[in-house]
């Protein structure tokens, strides 16, 4: 039986809800994530951005933090997770500090 870790773009997600951040990783305020996502159990995974706001009080995405992806007409909202049903880090693309050109 597949594990999280090998599923992949296009595949349905597991049954039950999946995040998968990579091990030693953290997820960081005003940072931007390429990640693996689905909406629910009979949405394919498709690969978009993770644009993090604020860190939740439970280590979640917290206020401003969305989805963006060409696949999505609007961007996702996704305080603590809510409206996702599976999401995997692949990488952190750029910090605050890249941002603003530190």
């Amino acid at each position: 039986m597949n594990n999280a870790y090998s599923y992949g773009i296009g595949d349905l997600p597991p049954k039950d809800k999946t995040v998968i951040i990579p091990e030693g990783m953290k997820l960081e305020s005003y940072c931007v994530y390429l990640v693996d996502v689905s909406m629910n159990v009979y949405n394919p995974i498709f690969r978009s951005m993770l644009i993090v706001g604020f860190i939740s009080e439970n280590g979640g995405p917290g206020n401003y933090s969305n989805i963006y992806s060409v696949s999505v007409s609007e961007p996702i909202d996704v305080y603590d997770w809510e409206g996702l049903h599976y999401l995997k880090i692949i990488k952190l693309i750029a910090t605050s500090a890249d941002m603003r050109g530190d």
